[in-house]
């Protein structure tokens, strides 16, 4: 292209030596012309190139997301196909590329405002937070750390132990 640009720059110093060198102002006009041609061409290939590849980026985006967005719909809706369904659809409405996984929860956010009128908790939450729970805690103290504390009282192990069993008893027979 800038080959082209400058065999045109070329071609305009030519026409515009009046006087100087040749005088077939008709073959120089042509030429010029054709490169004009030329280059408005290569730009229009050009422009169409950088709109094929701005899609094809938006696909792979999307694809990317795809995955992503899928897990956060499924902890959003849980086992309710029809809320899935509302989703997807109010999903693919909504304008605007997503271009990040904040963003893509974002935009489901306000699909599921859209499909059910109640304000979405975070997908990302949802879906970081799906693997079960924290393990219920107990108010049990381990026998190292109650060992530790019944000596720190000055209570022996053996007293430890029978007081424990009898705890325990009274804690089973109250269930």
């Amino acid at each position: 292209m800038n080959a082209i640009k400058t065999e045109l720059e070329a071609a305009r110093e030519a026409l515009g030596k009046a006087g100087e060198g040749t005088k077939d102002w008709a073959s120089a006009r042509t030429q010029i012309k054709t490169l004009e041609q030329n280059l408005e061409k290569l730009a229009k290939e050009r422009t169409e190139e950088k709109e094929n590849f701005s899609k094809e980026i938006r696909g792979v985006r999307e694809s990317v997301f795809k995955g992503q967005v899928d897990a956060m719909v499924d902890n959003l809706s849980g086992d309710d196909k029809a809320l899935k369904d509302k989703l997807l659809f109010h999903y693919g409405r909504l304008a605007g590329d997503v271009n990040s996984e904040k963003e893509a929860a974002e935009k489901l956010k306000d699909a599921y405002l859209l499909a059910t009128g109640k304000q979405a908790p975070n997908p990302l939450n949802v879906a970081r937070g799906g693997h079960g729970g924290f393990a219920p805690k107990s108010n049990e103290l381990p026998a190292k750390e109650l060992s530790e504390l019944a000596s720190n009282f000055g209570l022996s192990k053996e007293n430890v132990e029978k007081f424990s069993k009898v705890a325990q008893e009274k804690k089973a027979k109250k269930s």
